[in-house]
């Protein structure tokens, strides 16, 4: 197989997957949850997903933090993980991760510590739901293809 070749297949899966992708968010705000976007700045968007989640600042992409949290990532792995790395919601260090988040953001508050459900889209545009972390307060996070962002219930007063 050519290299074009590979590369158009490639094109025509992430097209297919971005597709399920779209037809889950149409899904999740049909039954009341909003996509809170974010940049993705410097391929920390899992990171920034978690942190506006704990914060409960969806406006911000908490850059700084995001960019701490990733270099503590790097450094934990041994610098497997670069700082410029994208990260993958099923890894051991993405689970140490949000413990640390916890701590540092509740410290001996153990109830108030929060596990991430990672909603994608199954190969029929059905939710595929993963969940990791230890807390008691559940809060979900769409894997949209590489890319990820904070679902929240609407407010609808």
């Amino acid at each position: 197989m050519s290299l074009s070749t590979e590369q158009q297949a490639l094109d025509t899966e992430y097209k297919a997957q971005q597709k399920l992708i779209d037809k889950l968010k149409h899904c999740l705000s049909t039954h009341g949850f909003d996509v809170k976007p974010n940049s993705g700045n410097s391929n920390n968007c899992l990171i920034i997903s978690m942190l506006q989640h704990v914060t409960g600042d969806y406006h911000s992409n908490h850059v700084d933090k995001a960019m701490y949290y990733k270099q503590q990532l790097a450094q934990k792995s041994g610098d497997e993980i670069k700082t410029s790395h994208a990260l993958h919601s099923d890894t051991t260090l993405t689970s140490w991760l949000i413990d640390q988040i916890n701590h540092d953001y509740f410290g001996q508050q153990k109830g108030r510590y929060f596990r991430f459900q990672m909603v994608t889209a199954d190969l029929d545009g059905k939710q595929a739901v993963r969940s990791i972390g230890e807390g008691q307060r559940t809060a979900i996070i769409l894997d949209g293809v590489g890319h990820y962002e904070a679902v929240v219930a609407r407010d609808i007063r």
